[in-house]
């Protein structure tokens, strides 16, 4: 934590590895618990990020306080982080560059405390959206977790006769990673 805070020290202002330390130094606050510290990297590391035109550091920096915001129970402020985010960010950088697949995780985050609303049909669209950004790029365990949260939606919409095709997508990336750790 100290030779993160040291390193950006020594960066002039502005330094494009700037946004990259202090978002390193949010996950060092995040990991020792000092969730206050962590939130504020969060805000500063997002603003850098914009500032250098790096939008997806800065929709992670969003996840992160969104996270924090729903670890201590403030659903509304991490949905309103979230939709703030996809409106400002995601939303502008995707329709003059086109796909910015970490908007994808944004997405999935929205869409599993839309879910816990019982915000169903909302839920659904948000984590489909997600699910179609992120593919195939991110890891086994956020799609999944996605896929998961949406198949819970279905469910809860009466629709069963969807959910063997939503459960094969869950299914399929673990059944890859079991396979790797019989192999070790």
């Amino acid at each position: 934590l100290r030779l993160v805070e040291q390193a950006r020290a020594l960066l002039p202002e502005g330094q494009a590895l700037s946004h990259g330390l202090v978002m390193r130094l949010a996950e060092s606050y995040k990991d020792l618990g000092e969730d206050k510290a962590s939130d504020r990297a969060y805000v500063q590391a997002r603003q850098l990020a914009e500032a250098g035109g790096h939008y997806a550091i800065a929709l992670h920096a969003v996840c992160g306080r969104m996270l924090i915001a729903r670890r201590y129970g403030r659903l509304s402020k991490a949905v309103a982080l979230c939709r703030q985010a996809l409106r400002t960010i995601a939303e502008p950088e995707e329709r003059s560059r086109g796909r910015l697949p970490v908007a994808g995780l944004v997405h999935i985050l929205l869409g599993r405390i839309l879910l816990e609303w019982n915000e169903l049909e909302q839920a659904k669209e948000t984590l489909t959206r997600g699910l179609a950004l992120s593919e195939p790029l991110w890891g086994h365990v956020i799609r999944s977790m996605g896929r998961a949260a949406l198949a819970r939606a279905v469910l809860a919409q009466g629709d069963a006769d969807q959910l063997p095709d939503l459960v094969d997508l869950v299914e399929q990336p673990w059944s890859a990673f079991t396979d790797y750790v019989d192999a070790l």
